[in-house]
């Protein structure tokens, strides 16, 4: 049975619609329908969703008779990219914490914090790895009113637009401490 029979065959046995799984592991109803049809490969973390959620093992999800060689480079590129992702990300938000934690540090600096909070809220986001079109799903969580009110936004970004994303998020914040390094300067 290939991955994409079994993700069926558990919706199924399962009692599920496709609309109630694809919202129970948090993907859209298309990415999904794109799993069970065998056009693409769910990533690492939907595989991890979809073994919680029926409570099986990775081992018996993944033990099927006639799985390809194709599919296991594509299962273990998932998780290895996804790893390397991780970490990149991981790194990332650490440096840009810390940059902020130098500023919030100096009590002599009397800046407008607004573009750092947004920018710390920016940064709280979930992401989620989809290899096969090389996208990530980014959900950014605000605690910034905004004009709908509802401060929640849902993007989807290619992964090169997303390292310019970050990018610009880490360029703005060095700016910030550039910017309150030279106030402080001013003040001495």
């Amino acid at each position: 049975m290939k991955i994409n029979e079994k993700i069926k065959e558990l919706r199924k046995n399962n009692n599920l619609t496709q609309k109630e799984m694809a919202k129970k592991l948090g993907v859209s109803l298309s990415s999904l329908q794109k799993y069970e049809y065998g056009d693409f490969y769910p990533s690492i973390e939907v595989i991890k969703n979809i073994v919680d959620l029926f409570n099986i093992t990775l081992s018996d999800f993944l033990d099927v008779s006639d799985i390809t060689n194709e599919e296991k480079e594509v299962i273990n590129w998932n998780i290895k990219r996804s790893r390397e992702l991780e970490k990149e990300f991981e790194n990332d938000i650490e440096e840009n914490t810390r940059n902020i934690e130098i500023l919030l540090e100096d009590k002599e600096i009397d800046l407008g914090y607004s573009d750092i909070i947004w920018q710390m809220s920016m940064m709280n986001f979930y992401f989620r790895v989809n290899t096969e079109k090389k996208e990530i799903n980014i959900e950014f969580y605000n605690d910034l009113k905004f004009i709908n009110d509802k401060g929640v936004y849902d993007i989807t970004l290619t992964l090169d637009e997303f390292k310019v994303f970050l990018s610009y998020i880490e360029e703005t914040l060095k700016l910030n401490i550039l910017s309150a390094l030279m106030l402080k300067a001013k003040k001495h």
